[in-house]
């Protein structure tokens, strides 16, 4: 499985793996918490997520 995944509108992101396992708990309606040190990239998996298109990317029609 690749680490960067290309969106239908040809933009691509990485992460996978944290996105892939973050969207699998919220899906099983799960808690989740992101927490890190300064400047580890919290902010920008949180924007990530945001995105429809990743959570269709990833989680298909149940998205």
């Amino acid at each position: 499985m690749p680490l960067t995944l290309r969106l239908l509108n040809g933009s691509g992101y990485m992460r996978r793996y944290d996105v892939e396992n973050i969207l699998r708990h919220l899906y099983a309606m799960q808690c989740v918490e992101i927490v890190g040190m300064s400047n580890i990239g919290k902010s920008a998996l949180m924007r990530l997520l945001a995105q429809p298109d990743v959570w269709v990317q990833e989680l298909g029609e149940a998205a």
